[in-house]
């Protein structure tokens, strides 16, 4: 199992690098073979990866698609192959989970989440619009725990 973590302040303000710290720490045990971070504006997301498939060995994550999402994905993806068939050439059977999701969303959107079989967790940073969505699978084993402040919103998949 690989993990994420991510905090988002609303005013832009930088991250305080003791909560990527406590983050990174968090995450450490569950990660062993990469350990990679994405920050913007009163954002930072960390993913720590366990790789587990041959296309995971390829996987950079944070992901950032083509139009600027920034695609966290930690699961397992049951029906890729449909999926890349019906994103008619967007994405490859060499592409990883992660590219094939975030060429789900750029595809279709919200409603994707609905088309993702397998056990997942997962958070799309939209840094244009400044929106961020945390979904998983409605019946999984993946936890995706979040905790929204006035300030900030702050999620991760295992309790930091």
């Amino acid at each position: 199992m690989s993990a994420q973590f991510g905090i988002w302040y609303f005013d832009g303000r930088p991250v305080p690098e003791e909560h990527v710290d406590r983050g990174r720490s968090a995450l450490a045990p569950y990660g062993p073979d990469t350990d990679e971070k994405y920050s913007g504006e009163g954002i930072t997301i960390l993913y720590r990866a366990f790789r587990t498939t041959k296309e995971s060995y390829f996987e950079v994550q944070p992901h950032t698609s083509s139009n600027g999402d920034v695609v966290t994905w930690d699961g397992r993806l049951d029906n890729r192959k449909q999926l890349i068939e019906q994103l008619n050439g967007r994405v490859t059977v060499e592409s990883t989970d992660v590219a094939v999701v975030a060429a789900a969303y750029g595809q279709w959107g919200g409603k994707c989440l609905a088309m993702l079989m397998g056990d997942w967790a997962l958070s799309i940073w939209k840094p244009k619009q400044r929106v961020l969505i945390l979904a998983k699978d409605p019946v999984g084993t993946r936890h995706l725990y979040y905790s929204i402040e006035p300030d900030s919103v702050t999620w991760s998949t295992v309790l930091v």
